[in-house]
């Protein structure tokens, strides 16, 4: 896949050339500002490992047409679960414009794709998984 202005890297980067994108300093100052609100520790580099996490989730999805929910595991619950939960509340799928999910759907979403959805997984214990709607 070619990098071009709209299309994220394999690194979960948009090059910041696209003005019609957050720059990537953007989204991750609103991830920090609204973890932080919340009380959560949240460094730059934190924020940026979940911009990778959901781009490589996002990959699993683009790649796999019939795979639309993807369990988080252990480690992305222990690394990120707290900041997802305030940046991504459960099943929201509208963020108010301008929040850092909003960014993050501005940053990372392709055409045809709505929302990158955390929620709870019922059919077990209580995971959570993050699920892409499309348009």
């Amino acid at each position: 896949m070619s990098a071009t202005s709209t299309t994220p890297v394999s690194d979960g980067t948009v090059p910041d050339t696209d003005l019609s994108r957050p720059t990537r300093h953007r989204l991750y100052s609103a991830i920090i500002r609204e973890a932080m609100a919340a009380g959560i520790t949240c460094s730059w580099e934190r924020a940026a490992d979940l911009v990778l996490l959901l781009n490589q989730v996002l990959e699993v999805f683009r790649s796999e047409p019939d795979f639309d929910v993807y369990l988080l595991d252990d480690e992305d619950m222990a690394a990120f679960h707290d900041v997802m939960i305030v940046v991504m509340p459960d099943d929201q799928d509208q963020p108010p414009d301008g929040s850092a999910h909003d960014l993050i759907h501005q940053y990372l979403l392709q055409d045809g794709e709505l929302a990158l959805v955390l929620t709870k997984d019922m059919d077990g214990p209580v995971d959570y998984a993050v699920a892409l709607e499309l348009r």
